[in-house]
């Protein structure tokens, strides 16, 4: 229902959208997933995946409990200058890797 295919590894139709017309906002995720209930399909989360397309397009879901996206807030006992260090870190190492191989997913 969600990928057009009864086999898991598929792009999702919200995959496949934002991958084909794009986003307004790169900043934001091209397309949210609400559960109903919170409770979450047979598949897991590979529904609202991006499969075999890269996984900028796939989809984040919205919890209605705690956090509404994971992850967003600073760890415990991580302050916002150390996580932003961290995180610059981790940016600088990604450039590094990409001036050597010239590919931005490697």
């Amino acid at each position: 229902m969600h990928t057009g295919s009864p086999r898991l590894g598929r792009p999702s139709m919200g995959s496949w959208v934002t991958y084909g017309l794009g986003t307004e906002n790169n900043n934001l995720p091209g397309f949210v997933v609400l559960t109903s209930g919170g409770n979450a399909p047979d598949a897991g989360k590979s529904v609202w995946g991006s499969g075999f397309l890269p996984t900028v397009y796939q989809g984040v879901q919205c919890r209605s409990e705690g956090d509404p996206v994971l992850f967003i807030k600073d760890p415990d006992g991580v302050s916002r200058d150390m996580r932003k260090a961290s995180i610059e870190a981790i940016n600088d190492v990604n450039k590094l890797s990409y001036k050597e191989f010239k590919d931005p997913r490697r």
